[in-house]
């Protein structure tokens, strides 16, 4: 998928050997112009792997995407802003109810659980009996787990 996405960027007679340093700025230029922050930092780790990988046999070595700054796209998109939007109620109670024609028990818990406790989906996929403490009422989720990052 990134891949064809990074085919579409360069034209059909452009020679892999050609592209320069310049050319390959251009096009990550353009990637934090028009893609959301994610996308061109996928597609800028795409495409140094891309130029590693290819870079021996089509290019006699030369490998212009490593020459480019590790922070090139990270220093140059928007950082994440907090936002205040909330749920409404309504909808809440909407899914609520629609949750109760689902016939498995699983996704049905797991829903719940999400709209009672606001925990995001990756993290109800997470969850483990020992992150759980009764005692106290909480859910602690340990801080090596990546997909928690800003719980």
């Amino acid at each position: 998928m990134r891949i064809d996405r990074i085919k579409a960027t360069f034209g059909e007679r452009e020679v892999f050997s050609d592209v320069t340093y310049n050319r390959l700025v251009e096009v990550l230029d353009e990637w934090i112009a028009t893609r959301s922050n994610n996308n061109a930092l996928e597609l800028f780790a795409e495409l140094r792997r891309f130029w590693k990988f290819c870079a021996p046999t089509l290019c006699n070595g030369r490998n212009v995407a490593a020459s480019l700054p590790d922070d090139y796209v990270s220093s140059r998109v928007q950082k994440p802003t907090p936002t205040r939007l909330f749920t409404d109620i309504e909808s809440i109670a909407r899914l609520w109810l629609n949750v109760a024609a689902c016939t498995s028990v699983h996704q049905k818990n797991a829903v719940r659980f999400m709209i009672i406790t606001g925990v995001r989906p990756i993290n109800v996929h997470n969850l483990r009996w020992d992150y759980v403490h009764e005692e106290a009422g909480e859910i602690v989720y340990p801080e090596g787990l990546s997909a928690c990052e800003g719980l």
